[in-house]
């Protein structure tokens, strides 16, 4: 099931890019290539339309739109770039017209998301591959609009699959012996179940869209999260120091990955912040990766603020930082394919900010004030809290020409 020439072209552009090379085969498929009227141009077809919805196609005015402060649109421009740079060296490469084959980046990129959306992933042969019948298992419902419950990126086909002790539904792989792939159920099955495939784990809701051009209709199954990067200082007078614990530990000084959820943030995430602040040598004999200790109170005041910080910045990133209201939408609102898409996202990533947000000011409490004598609260670190605060609003005070405001008066 291979076109020699697209086949080809895509092996030497893209050495071991398998959904590339699908992606090739797919569309000399579709174009009257090998296969023509098999089975191979049923596989060919039974894929088309499976990724119209990956923000991959979007064009950039309705991404801007649906997409703002979501963490997939600054991916976009990136991941763009790679489809553009597949599609050049094929159609350019010297064995292929592009023209006969109707091979525009159009029709390149749209079989590239349905390819992707579409690809299953076989452990012992590993690889990916497009599999007759199990392909078509994970296909989309309905792909029209009617909101959250009119099938769509919201089908239940993406839902987590459900099932007693952990029980993820089937699993696919290639088997060796017979050499053939297999479906195995990991849970009964009564006649009429829909056998469903493992959707989701271990990925968040801005991967899974730019995958399968799909959402289920609730993160919170599959404990959606988003990635925070943070650094050490560079000028820190400690930095060789603490350059040397990460390099032994395993984590970077610079552009460090860490999930947050809406219900938690690792305790590693913390304790990197924590070393990447302190400044008394003696108190990283303290510091453990693996256990929530707290070095200094001013130390735990400061990093909760930065991250507190971070967290702000990117809520205000949305339009809004309404959840209701996205809810509503999904409810009410007559949606297309894309709209829907893009407020599950919305509504997720606002989920695990907020959520995030409110874990930081749990931490933030005891911290920020005492008892007194009085019966009132008082902040032991007022001065630190004044200065953060200060140092929060200087965007605002500038953008509003307030920068200035009371400087020169008595």
């Amino acid at each position: 099931m291979e076109h020699p020439k697209l086949a080809g072209a895509a092996e030497e552009a893209f050495a071991g890019s398998e959904i590339v090379g699908m992606t090739a085969w797919v569309l000399a498929t579709r174009a009257g290539g090998e296969g023509e009227g098999g089975p191979a141009a049923a596989l060919a077809d039974a894929v088309r339309g499976r990724g119209q919805h990956n923000p991959l196609l979007w064009p950039e005015e309705e991404a801007q739109r649906l997409l703002r402060g979501t963490s997939v649109l600054p991916q976009l421009p990136a991941r763009r770039a790679e489809v553009a740079l597949a599609y050049e060296r094929i159609a350019t490469h010297e064995s292929i017209d592009a023209r006969a084959l109707g091979l525009t980046y159009d029709a390149f990129a749209a079989a590239f998301c349905d390819v992707l959306a579409s690809a299953v992933y076989l452990p012992s042969a590993e690889c990916f591959a497009l599999v007759p019948t199990v392909s078509t298992v994970m296909a989309h419902g309905d792909c029209g609009g009617g909101g959250a419950n009119g099938g769509g990126v919201g089908s239940d086909r993406r839902r987590v699959a459900e099932g007693g002790g952990g029980s993820r539904g089937v699993l696919v792989d290639y088997d060796l012996e017979s050499e053939c792939v297999v479906v195995v159920a990991e849970r009964e099955y009564a006649a009429g179940d829909e056998p469903r495939l493992p959707w989701g784990e271990g990925r968040n809701s801005a991967d899974l869209a730019l995958t399968f051009g799909e959402l289920d209709a609730e993160g919170k199954a599959r404990d959606d999260f988003l990635t925070f990067q943070f650094g050490m200082v560079q000028n820190d007078s400690l930095y060789t120091v603490k350059a040397g614990v990460l390099a032994e530990l395993g984590y970077a000084t610079d552009g460090q990955e860490f999930p947050v959820f809406e219900d938690r943030f690792p305790t590693q995430l913390l304790n990197y912040l924590r070393l990447s602040r302190v400044t008394d040598i003696g108190l990283l004999a303290k510091l453990s990766m693996e256990t929530d200790n707290i070095l200094s109170q001013i130390n735990e005041y400061e990093i909760l603020q930065l991250l507190m910080g971070d967290v702000r910045e990117r809520l205000e990133e949305f339009e809004n930082t309404d959840t209701v209201g996205e809810q509503q939408t999904l409810r009410d609102a007559e949606l297309n394919g894309r709209e829907e898409l893009a407020t599950l996202l919305r509504l997720g990533e606002k989920r695990v900010l907020q959520g995030t947000m409110t874990g930081v000011r749990t931490r933030l409490a005891p911290i920020r004030g005492v008892p007194t004598k009085g019966g009132g609260m008082q902040d032991p670190n007022a001065d630190l809290a004044e200065m953060f605060e200060s140092f929060e609003q200087l965007p605002k005070r500038i953008a509003t020409g307030k920068i200035f405001d009371g400087l020169f008066e008595d």
